[in-house]
C-alpha cells in the first residue's frame, strides 16, 4: 500500500527480544529523520500491538496498515502507518516526555521549537 511510512516502536525485552509492552523509544523509520526515547529508566508508556491497531498509553489507539517484528534488532517492531497517524504518534510520544535523540532536515526547526508535527513535515523528512 502506497503512501504510508514506517515507525519502529521499541517494545521488546532488550534481555531476549520478546514483546514486554513497553515502548522505550520511536523512530521514524523510513529515513531515521526523527528518534524519540523515554527519558524514564522504568517508566515507559504501555504498548498494545493487534492485529489492525496499536495503542501507546492508556487510551490512544492508531490503526495500522501492516506490522513487523524485530526490525533492525530484537528490541523494534515495525508499523506501517498513514503519515497523519505517524505524525499523531510522534506528538503523542513528545506531550508524554520523551525527548529527541535523533533529528535531522525538515524537523529540526519543529521539534526545537516545540511545534506540532504535521503529515506534510514527515513527507519533507523522509524525501
Amino acid at each position: 500500500m502506497s503512501g504510508l511510512v514506517q515507525i519502529h516502536l521499541c517494545c521488546n525485552n532488550p534481555e531476549n527480544g520478546m514483546f514486554d509492552g513497553l515502548c522505550r523509544g520511536i523512530t521514524l523509520a523510513d529515513s531515521e529523520a526523527l528518534t524519540l526515547e523515554s527519558p524514564f529508566l522504568d517508566r515507559h508508556l504501555k504498548c498494545e500491538i493487534g492485529r489492525n491497531y496499536f495503542r501507546l498509553g492508556k487510551s490512544r489507539t492508531w490503526g495500522h496498515h501492516g506490522h513487523q517484528q524485530w526490525v533492525g534488532n530484537w528490541c523494534w517492531d515495525s508499523l506501517a502507518v498513514i503519515p497523519s497517524c505517524a505524525a499523531d504518534v510522534l506528538n503523542f510520544a513528545i506531550s508524554k516526555n520523551y525527548q529527541v535523540m535523533v533529528v535531522s532536515g525538515a524537523l529540526i526547526d519543529k521539534t526545537a521549537n516545540g511545534e506540532l508535527i504535521t503529515a506534510a513535515d514527515l513527507w519533507r523528512a523522509i524525501q
